[in-house]
């Protein structure tokens, strides 16, 4: 059966009958496409960036789920052609702190195991959060659990809570500038001479010159801080010392510092 095409300004009524519209609803159905679904925002106004990614995992990821990404599918080594042409598509694993902490990809619907779907790797999105405490504004990753991230005083992920209470809730995360641990440096006095034999040392007289007590484990605004003697330094009492907080190891170390003469 045909159809006949309209041109502008025609009126679809007299053309536009039963058995045409059952026939396009076949065809959307034959395409995989369901034609009573709700329009999603376009991709350009959905305010972050949505890559392929690839279930490499045991596990099925639920929507707003997280995968890790390792690499990508395929490169330019394997096809050239195939990979300037079409979407970067990335293998996705679980993830893991050490190798994914500004590398993660959250699921916009399930992806089940072996399966291609498309992630959020950057800018805001829905995902869920195991929130530990309401007053944490910053989400970190479970190591290998693709089902939810968690809150923290310290991550590196901004979040602000969708749901009320405590427990696996969906929250706005965002990925991506804004997901780096942003550098924590205070400026100080050494309390006590300090000897290069010294491991640690006390510092008083804080001010903070960038980043926030929020980010390191720190309660509250610190009157003094324990400082790892990073490269042995002899100090005199009440030296000038610049110390910055190390994330991985969680702990302040100084970076510069007014040495004995």
């Amino acid at each position: 059966m045909t159809y006949p095409s309209l041109s502008p300004g025609d009126d679809p009524g007299p053309i536009f009958s039963a058995s045409r519209h059952n026939a396009i609803n076949e065809l959307l159905a034959k395409s995989g496409i369901d034609s009573t679904a709700t329009a999603k925002t376009p991709g350009s106004k959905r305010q972050n960036t949505i890559a392929l990614v690839k279930n490499t995992t045991d596990a099925d990821v639920p929507r707003g789920g997280v995968l890790g990404l390792s690499g990508l599918i395929f490169n330019a080594d394997d096809n050239e052609n195939a990979f300037a042409g079409n979407d970067i598509q990335f293998a996705g694993e679980k993830p893991t702190s050490e190798s994914h902490a500004d590398r993660i990809g959250i699921a916009i619907d399930l992806c089940p195991q072996s399966k291609i779907r498309s992630f959020v790797v950057e800018g805001w999105v829905q995902a869920r959060v195991d929130i530990k405490n309401t007053s944490h504004t910053r989400a970190i990753i479970v190591d290998d659990d693709v089902e939810k991230l968690e809150t923290s005083e310290t991550g590196y992920i901004p979040l602000v809570a969708a749901q009320s209470g405590t427990g696996i809730k969906w929250a706005a995360i965002r990925l991506g500038v804004n997901s780096t641990r942003p550098a924590v440096i205070a400026l100080g006095d050494a309390n006590e001479a300090v000897a290069t034999t010294d491991s640690t040392f006390d510092m008083d007289g804080l001010v903070l010159l960038n980043g926030s007590w929020s980010d390191t484990t720190e309660t509250g605004t610190p009157t003094s801080l324990t400082i790892q003697n990073t490269f042995s330094w002899a100090i005199d009492d009440n030296g000038k010392v610049l110390a910055q907080w190390n994330y991985e190891d969680e702990q302040w170390e100084a970076i510069q510092a007014e040495c004995q003469s």
